[in-house]
């Protein structure tokens, strides 16, 4: 999945995820990730694997554009693919 965040956005707030695993790569800009309540900040040619069910969050702390690219895995099913609080 491909995610480009303005300055400041982000996903809205805390959430889980019917997965394992999470893997994040960040083309360019800047990344604040929250795992479980541990931050994690990313640049670009960072990546990061998370465990996907502990609530995280993400947001775009940079002045520019952010560019992300994300796998999930497995892959959540079309009927999983909602954003759960």
């Amino acid at each position: 999945m491909r995610t480009i965040l303005r300055p400041g956005g982000g996903s809205g707030g805390a959430y889980r995820l019917e997965a394992e695993t999470v893997f994040a790569y960040m083309v360019r800009g800047t990344l604040r990730l929250s795992v479980d309540g541990e931050p994690r900040f990313l640049e670009a040619g960072d990546s990061t694997t998370f465990s996907a069910p502990p609530a995280h969050a993400w947001d775009n702390p940079g002045e520019d554009e952010a560019e992300v690219l994300w796998s999930i895995a497995p892959a959540l099913p079309l009927s999983r693919t909602k954003l759960r609080p």
